[in-house]
């Protein structure tokens, strides 16, 4: 047998055992069906169709804790709307705040878009617009999304949850929807104002530039 014959065997060999040492150093990767959600404690999904705005909408639900210390306790209730991008980070802050003894416990809903792959800004701007924009077909429909609140939304809540009715809250991005709400719906919205200043008296402006954020202390 040659010399060279030699070395390549050798060096086959070495190749092969490096290899199988390297694989089997390295961590097995499982098909993504196989890794464990991630999930939010206390939080699960609802879907709600709604006979007002004939569209589906997926309710993210935020629970406090049930104890037997707790049993029978009402809670204030915040309601979110943008949950799609706002639920999980509300919750995150909102754990802080309670810790902290900022804030009470509460239930937080967060109202979005149901379906796959869902079009947030072109359903929000229907819903979100409380009249029609010539140039934008579709919009104009925020009569019927505050009916689907008032009449759909917030009754299934309180049926289903242990809430204080005196007490809701909503928090969005949507200034114009927000702004429409004390001026046409004074029965439904009271107490507005920006997170900076929670004791704004009602009717305060809440269009501020310091803030992405409105809040709307809402009575059904």
């Amino acid at each position: 047998m040659s010399r060279r014959l030699v070395f390549i065997i050798i060096s086959l060999a070495s190749f092969l055992v490096l290899g199988s040492v390297v694989q089997a150093q390295s961590p097995r990767t499982l098909p993504i069906d196989d890794y464990k959600p991630v999930t939010i404690p206390g939080a699960h999904i609802r879907t709600l169709s709604s006979t007002n705005t004939k569209r589906d909408y997926d309710i993210y639900i935020h629970l406090p804790n049930a104890t037997p210390q707790n049993a029978g306790k009402k809670y204030p209730v915040l309601y979110l709307l943008d949950g799609q991008w706002d639920f999980k980070l509300l919750d995150s802050v909102y754990g802080g705040l309670y810790y902290d003894k900022f804030v009470p416990e509460m239930i937080i809903i967060g109202i979005t878009y149901s379906g796959p792959n869902p079009n947030y800004d072109l359903l929000r701007s229907y819903d979100y617009t409380p009249v029609a924009e010539a140039d934008r077909p579709g919009t104009g429909d925020g009569p019927k999304f505050l009916a689907f609140l008032k009449n759909e939304l917030f009754p299934m809540i309180e049926k289903n949850y242990p809430c204080l009715r005196s007490t809701q809250c909503s928090l969005s991005r949507a200034c114009a929807l927000d702004t429409w709400l004390p001026v046409r719906q004074r029965c439904t919205a009271r107490d507005f104002s920006s997170p900076r200043n929670l004791n704004t008296p009602p009717g305060e402006r809440i269009c501020q530039s310091n803030s992405s954020y409105r809040w709307v202390r809402l009575r059904t």
